[in-house]
């Protein structure tokens, strides 16, 4: 019994330890990402001036991330969820963004191993997204942009 105990205990810390080695990985992907962003945009409930932005883990998995202007003037943190895999490895980090109009929505970070982060949802961008299916029957749509970093 004491045995089977201790193997058991040995298995859990061998499966919590390659746990916590993969999870900065993630991190290291997005950390000190930059994009220059021509556009006024919302993270959660915080607008943001259009400027040259760096993006920063806050947290060793990534989940938490601070999009900070170079000029040091505007930051913001927000939490994440992570983004399901692309299958193009070769794609360039990047900022993608939900359009609404001429409202901007930061929804996801891609670091250049193609680990990305989800931004989640505000509320103000769900209202906008439900106003929008009905605008979708004149014609107007939801745009998804993306800007490259570096």
């Amino acid at each position: 019994m004491r045995k089977h105990v201790c193997e058991s205990l040995l298995a859990l810390s061998f499966l919590v330890s390659m746990l916590a080695a993969a999870a900065p990985a993630s991190a290291k992907s997005i950390d000190g990402l930059r994009a220059q962003i021509p556009f006024d945009f919302q993270v959660g409930d915080k607008l943001i001036s259009a400027g040259d932005y760096a993006v920063t883990s806050m947290t060793s998995d990534g989940s938490g991330l601070r999009i900070r202007s170079t000029s040091g003037k505007e930051s913001v943190i927000t939490l994440t969820n992570m983004a399901s895999g692309s299958a193009n490895k070769k794609a360039n980090p990047r900022l993608v963004f939900h359009k609404y109009g001429d409202q901007y929505f930061l929804a996801a970070v891609w670091g250049a191993d193609q680990d990305g982060r989800e931004l989640r949802e505000s509320k103000r961008e769900r209202n906008l997204r439900k106003e929008m299916r009905v605008a979708q029957q004149a014609g107007a749509g939801v745009e998804v942009v993306t800007i490259e970093a570096r």
